[in-house]
């Protein structure tokens, strides 16, 4: 009734400039946010020039839309006018800067998939930074993969301090989680660049920073490295032990093959050999990592090389032991109490499920991004770990599976026939 009355309602702005298309955006957040979008599309309906009156922070519609996570609200806003996907804020942000600075995922995903918005993956805000740059600075790794999977969007720009986003992804490294270090090693297997500020055009307040960065991060490396070295060493002695223990011990001097172990030659002693000797390979191989990235006679980047790759190949280490201490039991168990054997096997693997399902995904997201990028080989050979893992996988449900079918339990002879009467 109002708007029948006067459509220039539609532009009218309070003390914020604030009009009343952004107000009905705002509604998603309300529990009654269904009729959110039904408002947006009859206040366009009346006046579609909405969509063009910014805010006293320059902030359009499409950008109040984005902070919130409207999806469908910016979906409806384009297909309106779809040239109001370029309209830029006070500081130069197109809706997709505004929506990966809130981490609003969902937008930043409909905007690499839609063809008719590429043109809008490069633009650069005041500072210089693109979409991508904001995905790196805020670490979120979902952001990166949807930006980096579409060819569209240049990897190498340059923003007014110089910085590529593989810079800004340097510069996290210090204080890193293993998000930012996946997020540098994406960029440099797909040959990303680094920018003029880190080409030999660094200036004194950024040296004083990077030599900051390099003493803390040794003092970090010199603390981690201990930890790290009784994790790795305590593993390789008892997987060297269990070597020479073998499950259900081994054949008397009577026996053929006296000396060799009893259960020699069953599935699960193959799996339990090849997951302790695996732990105790990889155990030994992060302790030598650890051990050269604690030389100080060493080159700075290799040590720090050195230092990151040891624990991931100490996880794998705990998971190949944690296998083999779940089939070692099995062996032991299913003659005689196959449930329990079933129980201690089914919680090793959901153990090791919680513990790698994270990184499974990630691992996944960083697969397909690379595959849409470069193609399904860059993919392949970037997670050649998460296929074994899921290769390994299906073997452990496939055993998992034989011995739910296996009979089981202890095997009664047969009945004799009755002695004749003489």
């Amino acid at each position: 009734m109002l708007l029948e009355w006067n459509n220039d309602l539609t532009l009218q702005g309070d003390a914020n400039g604030s009009i009343p298309l952004q107000f009905a955006v705002i509604t998603i957040l309300c529990p009654r946010k269904r009729y959110s979008q039904p408002i947006c599309l009859e206040l366009l309906k009346v006046n579609p020039d909405a969509l063009y009156q910014p805010d006293r922070n320059g902030s359009f519609p499409t950008h109040v839309a984005a902070s919130v996570g409207a999806t469908s609200i910016i979906t409806d806003f384009l297909m309106k006018s779809h040239n109001c996907a370029g309209l830029l804020d006070a500081r130069g942000r197109t809706f997709l800067h505004v929506a990966v600075d809130r981490k609003k995922t969902a937008i930043v995903d409909y905007a690499c998939r839609n063809i008719s918005l590429s043109w809008i993956l490069n633009i650069q805000d005041k500072d210089g930074n693109t979409a991508l740059h904001i995905a790196v600075r805020k670490r979120s790794e979902r952001m990166f993969c949807s930006l980096l999977g579409n060819r569209q969007v240049h990897l190498n720009l340059m923003n007014e301090k110089g910085e590529t986003p593989s810079d800004i992804a340097r510069q996290n490294l210090p204080s890193a989680m293993e998000s930012e270090a996946d997020i540098l090693r994406v960029l440099n297997y797909v040959g990303a660049k680094r920018g003029i500020s880190h080409q030999g055009f660094l200036n004194e307040v950024d040296t004083d920073q990077a030599r900051q960065d390099e003493i803390h991060f040794l003092s970090q490396m010199k603390e981690g490295t201990q930890s790290r070295c009784i994790c790795s060493v305590l593993i390789a002695t008892v997987t060297f032990g269990a070597m020479f223990t073998m499950p259900g011990g081994y054949r008397d001097e009577h026996d053929t093959h006296a000396g060799s172990p009893i259960l020699a030659g069953t599935f699960a002693f193959d799996i339990f050999f090849m997951t302790n000797t695996l732990a105790f390979a990889f155990s030994i191989t992060a302790t030598v990592f650890l051990m050269f990235s604690g030389d100080p006679t060493l080159p700075l980047g290799i040590r720090k090389a050195l230092f990151r790759r040891s624990i991931p190949i100490i996880l794998i280490s705990v998971s190949c032991m944690m296998l083999a201490f779940a089939f070692a039991a099995v062996m032991m168990l299913a003659p005689v109490a196959l449930m329990s054997a079933f129980a201690v096997l089914l919680s090793v693997i959901l153990i090791m499920v919680y513990n790698c399902w994270e990184a499974v995904v990630k691992s996944i997201f960083l697969f397909a991004a690379l595959c849409r990028r470069n193609g399904i080989w860059y993919g392949i050979v970037w997670a050649w770990p998460l296929a074994v893992l899921l290769f390994t996988s299906l073997i452990l449900v496939a055993y998992l599976l034989a011995v739910l079918t296996h009979t089981g339990g202890m095997v009664e002879p047969p009945a004799q026939p009755p002695t004749p009467f003489a």
